[in-house]
């Protein structure tokens, strides 16, 4: 039973992780490069945490592992959003501010 659990979880991660390789190949539109623009220069300036300092910050605060991570504005500030599947198997979504690295209700 361990394994079958063990091999779900991975056909999970790597379903997900392949659907996200292809998200922005279908979405390919001139919005995304202002909005990459817009974070390259937020990063530049210090106004946004980078990703690697993110994910560290999550992974001592919440057990599982990280299936996918969008970096968006919401309501004028940059919030990295998260998707991590503990292991009970429950998928857990967060949304953490980009600048304060502060979870999000």
């Amino acid at each position: 039973m361990f394994r079958c659990h063990r091999l779900s979880r991975f056909a999970a991660v790597a379903t997900v992780s392949v659907l996200c390789l292809a998200a922005p190949a279908i979405s390919d539109d001139g919005d995304d490069r202002l909005d990459q623009e817009a974070a390259r220069q937020a990063l530049a300036e210090g106004r946004v945490r980078p990703l690697e300092d993110i994910i560290a910050h999550v992974r001592q605060t919440i057990k599982g592992d990280i299936i996918e991570i969008e970096f968006e504005r919401d309501n004028g500030r940059f919030v990295y959003e998260l998707e991590i599947l503990q292991e009970t198997g429950h998928l857990l979504e967060i949304v953490v501010d980009a600048r304060t690295m502060d979870i999000l209700p």
